[in-house]
């Protein structure tokens, strides 16, 4: 047996100390990517609905935190440079500024589309560079990749989907209890049987987005197992196959039930409870036989270049005495760069929230009575309204006088959408009016009124507008209103809704679109009341 030389104790320590200070970086980047997304992740909704596909974004945003755990396999050592930590800085001021652009410009639609997941793969390249460098950027990029469908945006067109894939289980199920000899009947996604009782195949019977999360909750796990990519693939293409499968058995058998046993039964035993189940077992098996794709699981840790020999590893180990005070760093960087983050994006859970998907051009907007109403809700007590006009999904109303409003005259326009939607100033003043300005001020509620001057004929007039979601049906439509008023004692008052990060915000997005004045600036009272409401 050879002795241990002190060369051979050297190497271990370094391997070691490297090891360590990889655990201390990855749970830096943990640390700061949770505090930064802190607020997202907490105003998402923690199961995955049968009616919304969109909420398949719960999973990626609870796996991101595990796939950064498990990407210590690919992550280097923690370089702290100043160039890192430069390029790191610039990241999380495009970040910044991107929130504020993004929230200013599409007030509550910045909550519908999610853009605040959308911006998660900015910080986490910011992170990953500000503790790992350029190298680890590369080296773990599948985390910023994977970020991206933490906002639905990019995989809404495959919503679109959803009908022909019902369609499509619905002639499988038909079809499989003919061939077994049950005499039923099929009028589009409706199956009637011989007694003319009749069951429906629907969206939430073959839902796109639990096929969605199901990829997203595999795509973490692949990534951290040992193999080739296209056996991955495969691995990942069957989970999907088998969960449809599983699917088709459970409406099969659902019908089964209801084809001798009644609707009642079917509902009240297997379609109560197994839809449920068909996520946690398709999971499970897939883990089980990820071997037969060639998939293992490997420590496959970075390796030390092969070129740097064991004597100078053997010093460099000698010589590491500051750990604590790198890992100290780390931390502390790591933090401080996710608290700017997470006050950026702190306004996040007073956000009004509208999914996208509840919104629909079904719900009947004729004369807009939902907005007159609204309109005599809001300003009950604070001055008289009269209805000047009213037409299609649109009304104009004057209101006079009002204590709050200072004796001020002001004109309110209304539009209904059936869609979501950011209002456009409509001029309804002239054709001759010429508008200055053009600022915002984005409320606690992420509502964001724009407001404008406007000389016409010689008068000045002062233009506010904004968007709202309401809902109404069941489903939600777009208000969008043009408040006008001449009366300049009027302007910055009532504004009470808006904190210091919303003002910064405000302030961040008027300078990014050319505005140099205060977000108070012409904002009207009766526009704050309605928007802040």
């Amino acid at each position: 047996m050879m002795p241990i030389s002190a060369e051979d104790i050297g190497v271990c320590v370094v391997l070691f100390g490297s090891y360590k200070l990889r655990v201390v970086g990855i749970l830096a980047l943990l640390a700061g990517f949770l505090l930064a997304a802190m607020d997202s992740i907490g105003i998402t909704g923690l199961s995955v609905s049968d009616s919304n596909p969109s909420t398949y974004i719960i999973v990626v945003m609870l796996m991101l935190p595990i796939a950064i755990i498990l990407s210590i396999k690919y992550a280097p050592e923690p370089e702290l440079k100043k160039s890192n930590i430069a390029i790191g800085l610039s990241l999380l001021a495009v970040y910044v500024l991107a929130i504020s652009y993004a929230r200013g410009a599409m007030s509550f639609l910045f909550i519908s589309y999610r853009i605040d997941a959308l911006l998660f793969p900015i910080i986490l390249a910011s992170l990953i560079i500000l503790i790992f460098g350029v190298n680890g950027l590369k080296r773990m990029k599948f985390l910023v990749v994977y970020s991206i469908f933490a906002s639905p945006l990019l995989l809404l067109p495959s919503f679109q989907i959803s009908s022909p894939f019902t369609a499509f289980n619905a002639y499988v199920v038909f079809d499989t209890l003919k061939a077994i000899g049950i005499p039923v009947l099929k009028s589009n996604l409706t199956i009637i049987a011989p007694s003319s009782a009749q069951i429906s195949i629907a969206q939430t019977c073959a839902d796109i987005g639990a096929f969605i999360a199901l990829i997203m909750f595999l795509l973490p796990i692949a990534y951290f197992y040992s193999g080739k990519i296209i056996s991955k693939l495969k691995w990942i293409v069957s989970g999907v196959a088998l969960m449809l499968l599983l699917n088709v058995l459970r409406m099969f058998s659902i019908a089964i039930v209801w084809a001798y046993y009644g609707i009642g039964a079917a509902v009240g035993t297997i379609h109560l409870f197994i839809g449920e189940v068909l996520f946690d077992i398709t999971i499970v098996v897939m883990i089980l036989i990820s071997g037969r794709y060639g998939l293992r699981i490997r420590a496959g840790m970075e390796k030390h270049s092969r070129n740097t020999s064991r004597a100078h590893k053997a010093h460099k180990a000698m010589g590491k005495v500051s750990f604590g005070r790198t890992a100290i760093a780390v931390f502390v960087l790591a933090l401080a760069f996710g608290s700017i983050a997470y006050y950026a994006s702190s306004p996040i859970y007073g956000l009004v929230d509208a999914p996208i998907s509840n919104f629909t051009a079904n719900v009947s907007i004729s004369n807009f009575t939902a907005g007159v109403s609204l309109i005599r809700q809001l300003e009950a007590g604070r001055g008289n309204i009269t209805v000047v006009g009213s037409g299609m999904n649109e009304i104009v109303a004057a209101v006079h006088t009002g204590s709050i409003l200072n004796g001020s005259t002001y004109a309110a326009i209304g539009k209904a959408y059936p869609y979501p939607n950011n209002s456009i100033v409509q001029k309804f003043i002239g054709n001759s009016t010429r508008y200055y300005g053009g600022h915002a001020l984005i409320l606690k509620n992420g509502i964001v009124v724009h407001a404008l001057e406007g000389i016409s004929n010689g008068s000045i007039f002062y233009v506010n507008y904004f968007s709202l979601p309401y809902f109404t049906g069941g489903r939600y439509i777009t208000l969008s209103y043009e408040i006008i008023s001449n009366d300049t004692a009027a302007h910055g008052r009532c504004i009470g809704n808006v904190d210091g990060a919303n003002y910064l915000e405000s302030m961040l997005y008027n300078y990014e679109t050319g505005y140099f004045g205060g977000p108070y600036k012409y904002v009207l009272c009766p526009s704050y009341l309605i928007a802040s409401g």
